[in-house]
């Protein structure tokens, strides 16, 4: 007799984080800070962290990159003080510790290809290369010359502990200065065999050298030492993997045999991935090659997709793909929205359109393809002191890394048929029945059939974001009419019964909010006038910097209900209601409806929709009106009051069919579009109550002496803008003191 054949469970997604961005203050408490954010990471769905470069810089300051020591985890008094930019060596074991304890690994970012913060200074020969020609690195354009280089690495407060290899010019194959004449340029460096690698990237004619000292890989010394430095590091604490900095600056062949090293001393199994930021895809699948599949490369093709589609008016969503690592090379491709590289303001910055950016995250985290890395900055914003930028995507990165976790499993359906709104379905397995549908669009409000199985035939689904209201019955053959709202323009939908729903926007942003800043804590019951004007006077007292601000209220204040001025065209007064559903700077997201139990005769919209107030200056809502959805623009010019320059879409056959297109109105493909300027009567401002929005909110107290900004005139005068909320009743009020 057969026996019955055994299911294999199914594999469980995974999901890793870079766990830093550029501008992480130095206040050697990162570290601390990981370690306290390890369980609710975990919870969220985040299953592996890159951390930070871990061995001692050239300074406190440094991210790592300009790395000096690679036997320094914050242990020994150099360049500063003991600790690294991120914490001590005791900080960081506990952290790796208590990630394994939780069953999250940790990825080692090891900067091998250079080193700075040299002790003292050496005379070698040189020539100076030409950066810019046509052949760059490999055409000198001096004789060759001496230069005193700092190239002498001692390690004198390490004092041998763990290596004794010092460094000395002829470890190096290029450096950057010269202390004699004190110019910068790159210099290579001349002696016996001495060349550029030539298993690096050709960009440049030959792109071996980057910044600093350049290491060359071709030196016993320097091949031996880094080998016994990798078991040496995997004996001081238990990583699971390690990301390569800068691999298309320096010796391939070197790479290979590190590998194989580790393997035969540590044992096989590491997750390796390296930065190789190339936009030729040609490149990158040509070194995954090389490299017999070993490795893993981030897939900087894909984020320049989304960079160009988020920026580029109509643009194409179906060809999103097109020319991507994780199209070519799907198991060797780590996708990504952003890194510490492409952040604004740095070298590689690749700017994606904010709205874009949760639609990017759904189409690496969603789909069944390639190894997902979120970055830390979208889940706790960006502290560049001269760009400030709060968490990404209404703080719904971690919802949807959790439902990579439980929900994006079987069998994938794509529905890329619309060049501005595509969809796909993942319909579960036998083990992970769940499944999710995701609709996104970039031309408003849209909705799209799409197949889920005949297993989900007669369930209801809802949106898990919370952006769209609505609720899709699956019908007996497994399909759905599956919608996004306007404004948001993407949304994911599960069965409101499935398994996990009630774990959804629990990660701990408090960890975050304790960088080095002010915690103000504050026992509030029913604010009056005299309780708001203590709290305001607080936090006028701090310095200026970001703060969180965390309100403990009594049920009395959390039921209370604050209201919000909005400004509607051409519309009578009727009964509305609202939540907040995300703020991002002066922008805030609100999703407005009728109130319960009015009739329809009453108010005059239909669904639930999105409206998007930026500030003072524009407002964005989309809104049904029988069986069409429109969507209305408007920059506002003035005062609040003034002018409104409005543009209105509506669907094509709203306006067209045997009459002839009304004047004003142009008919782009599916759309109608309509500009005017209006004002008076035809601006209606109501007054919405806010029942319900956010838990907390970030709070700035910013001083400045500019006389224009204050009420009063008077030269010098200090102004100080804070913004308050009230737990549970989301009330947000400006105060101008």
């Amino acid at each position: 007799m057969a026996q019955p054949t055994q299911r294999q469970p199914t594999l469980e997604n995974f999901t890793m984080m870079e766990a830093f961005e550029w501008y992480v203050p130095a206040d050697q408490k990162h570290w601390q800070r990981l370690h306290k954010a390890i369980p609710g990471l975990k919870a969220t769905g985040i299953d592996n962290l890159w951390i930070p470069p871990g061995c001692k810089g050239s300074s406190q300051q440094g991210n790592g990159y300009d790395i000096y020591d690679l036997y320094d985890l914050g242990e020994f008094n150099q360049k500063g003080g003991i600790s690294t930019k991120w914490g001590t060596k005791e900080d960081l074991v506990k952290l790796v510790q208590s990630a394994k304890d939780a069953g999250v690994g940790i990825y080692w970012d090891a900067v091998l290809n250079q080193k700075a913060g040299a002790d003292r200074t050496e005379k070698c020969q040189v020539v100076e290369v030409d950066p810019n020609g046509q052949w760059d690195r490999t055409r000198a354009i001096t004789e060759p010359h001496s230069i005193d280089g700092w190239l002498g690495f001692d390690f004198p407060s390490r004092d041998d502990k763990y290596s004794t290899q010092k460094y000395h010019w002829y470890h190096f194959t290029g450096t950057d200065y010269n202390n004699a004449d004190k110019k910068s340029a790159i210099y290579k460096i001349l002696g016996h065999g001495k060349d550029w690698s030539k298993f690096v990237d050709k960009e440049k004619g030959n792109y071996d050298y980057l910044m600093f000292a350049d290491l060359d890989y071709t030196h016993p010394e320097v091949e031996a030492d880094v080998q016994a430095w990798s078991v040496w590091l995997c004996g001081q604490m238990p990583i699971q993997g390690i990301r390569f900095d800068a691999i298309k600056h320096f010796s391939e062949e070197f790479l290979k045999s590190l590998v194989e090293h580790l393997d035969a001393h540590v044992g096989p199994g590491w997750f390796l991935v390296g930065e190789f930021w190339e936009d030729s895809l040609d490149s990158m699948t040509t070194y995954i090659r090389n490299m017999q599949h070993k490795f893993s490369l981030f897939d900087a093709p894909l984020v320049y997709n989304f960079s160009s589609i988020s920026n580029t008016p109509n643009a194409d969503l179906t060809k999103v793909f097109q020319d991507t690592l994780v199209a070519s090379e799907p198991y060797n491709a780590v996708t990504l929205v952003m890194n510490h590289d492409t952040q604004p303001s740095q070298a590689l910055s690749a700017p994606i359109n904010p709205f874009f950016i949760p639609l990017a995250y759904a189409l690496i985290l969603l789909r069944d393809s390639g190894y997902p890395c979120i970055f830390y900055g979208d889940l706790y914003g960006i502290k560049d002191p001269n760009n400030p930028l709060p968490p990404s995507s209404g703080g719904k990165v971690p919802d949807l890394c959790l439902a990579r976790k439980l929900y994006a499993y079987g069998e994938q359906k794509d529905y890329f048929d619309r060049p501005q709104c595509i969809g796909w379905t993942r319909r579960g397995t036998w083990d992970r029945p769940w499944g999710v549908a995701v609709v996104m669009s970039i031309a408003g409000p849209e909705e799209k059939w799409m197949d889920v199985g005949k297993e989900h035939a007669r369930s209801v689904w809802t949106d898990l974001l919370g952006w769209e209201q609505s609720r899709v019955t699956i019908n007996q053959d497994g399909w759905g009419l599956f919608p996004c709202p306007g404004g948001v323009s993407m949304a994911v939908w599960v069965n409101e019964t499935a398994g996990g729903r009630d774990h959804f926007g629990k990660l701990d942003w408090d960890v975050e909010a304790n960088r080095g800043q002010e915690t103000i804590e504050i026992e509030v019951g029913d604010l009056d006038g005299k309780g708001i004007r203590r709290l305001i006077n607080r936090i006028l007292a701090l310095p200026d910097e970001i703060l969180l601000i965390l309100l403990e209220t009594s049920q009395s204040s959390a039921s209370a209900q604050t209201t919000a001025t909005l400004l509607f065209i051409n519309a009578d007064p009727q009964p509305l209601v609202g939540s907040i559903v995300g703020m991002k700077g002066a922008t805030t997201t609100y999703q407005i409806q009728c109130q319960p139990g009015t009739d329809s005769a009453d108010c005059g919209f239909s669904k639930p929709f999105t409206y998007i107030k930026d500030g003072t200056s524009s407002i964005q809502y989309a809104f049904a009106l029988e069986e069409t959805t429109d969507t209305l623009g408007c920059s506002l010019q003035g005062t609040a009051t003034a002018t409104a320059v409005c543009t209105a879409n509506v669907p094509a056959a709203a306006v067209t069919g045997d009459d002839a297109v009304p004047t004003g109105i142009t008919v782009q493909g599916s759309q109608a579009v309509a500009t005017s300027t209006l004002s008076g009567t035809d601006l209606d401002y109501f007054t919405v109550p806010i029942t319900g929005g956010p838990t907390a909110v970030t709070t700035t107290a910013r001083s400045t002496a500019t006389p224009s900004s204050s009420t009063g005139g008077a030269s010098g005068l200090e102004v100080r803008t804070c913004t308050l909320a009230l737990v549970g009743a989301a009330a947000l009020a400006a105060v101008m003191i």
